[in-house]
């Protein structure tokens, strides 16, 4: 019976040392911009974009053999596209979108800053109405502070394209915005996010043309769809449930030990 939890214990504790990550650092030096995998899982596919003049976004990674696979500690490097002559408060942050594949073809996303913005101390409601994400106009002390919003938004069609060829990766639609109306007039935000129901990243804009940060989660756990519900719940609870298994072997072992003692000094008393 020990042997047993104690196997358990072990299988559970490893449990997090299974899962693969994909992060990346991203320097710039200038025009230049490096990235570099820091996870332990190789990332394929890769594709860098940034926004030009006209606020949408374009690759300044092209084809090769470093971009479609690059494997953890790999780094990458390449020149940034022309920067835009438009100086709006969005181009002003030079927002850096990373797109890019995991091992098992599920699309991933990260956007870094070469200026990054500071949290939002303003923040917007929102809700989900199918595929589509809500954002609700600023109100109380946000309508005040909030003059615009921006959002990046790349959708993620989830599950369902894992079941067609692997595409190359497209260029990301561009950021939408809305100017908040002031009083009753502004209406909501309206994002498509795929089926997937990917998060959003909102940039608010104060009168005075300083950008915030709002970040929106993913409004489904990525590469959830395809895990069993019973796996999920492994994973959310294998730690705790190792962690009680270990005290109760202790707890077994401990009790185990008094009652070999007791037994011992029994027959030791007996006539």
């Amino acid at each position: 019976m020990l042997r047993a939890l104690v196997f358990l214990a072990v299988s559970f504790a490893g449990l997090n040392g299974l899962a693969g990550t994909i992060g990346f650092s991203i320097q710039f030096q200038g025009d230049k911009v490096a990235v570099q995998n820091n996870g332990n899982e190789s990332a394929f596919h890769v594709g860098l974009f940034t926004l030009n003049e006209k606020n949408t976004w374009q690759k300044n990674i092209s084809a090769s053999p470093e971009s479609e696979h690059l494997s953890p500690q790999a780094r990458l490097e390449t020149t940034r596209a022309s920067a835009p002559d438009s100086k709006s408060a969005l181009t002003s942050v030079d927002p850096i979108l990373v797109l890019f594949n995991d091992q098992s073809g599920s699309a991933m996303t990260q956007l870094a800053w070469r200026k990054a913005p500071p949290h939002a101390p303003f923040t917007l409601p929102y809700d989900r109405q199918g595929t589509q994400l809500r954002i609700h106009p600023p109100a109380g002390n946000a309508a005040s502070n909030i003059v615009k919003t921006y959002a990046i938004v790349v959708p993620y069609a989830g599950i369902a394209a894992l079941a067609q060829p692997l595409q190359a990766i497209q260029t990301p639609p561009p950021p939408v915005s809305s100017h908040w109306a002031a009083g009753a007039g502004a209406t909501d935000l309206i994002i498509e996010t795929g089926t997937g129901l990917s998060g959003a990243w909102l940039l608010h804009e104060s009168p005075s043309g300083e950008l915030s940060l709002q970040v929106i989660t993913d409004g489904k756990q990525r590469g959830s769809e395809q895990i069993p519900a019973w796996l999920v719940a492994v994973r959310k609870f294998g730690l705790w449930f190792a962690n009680w298994l270990w005290v109760f072997g202790l707890l077994t072992m401990g009790a185990s030990v008094w009652l070999i003692k007791r037994q011992r000094g029994a027959a030791a008393k007996a006539p």
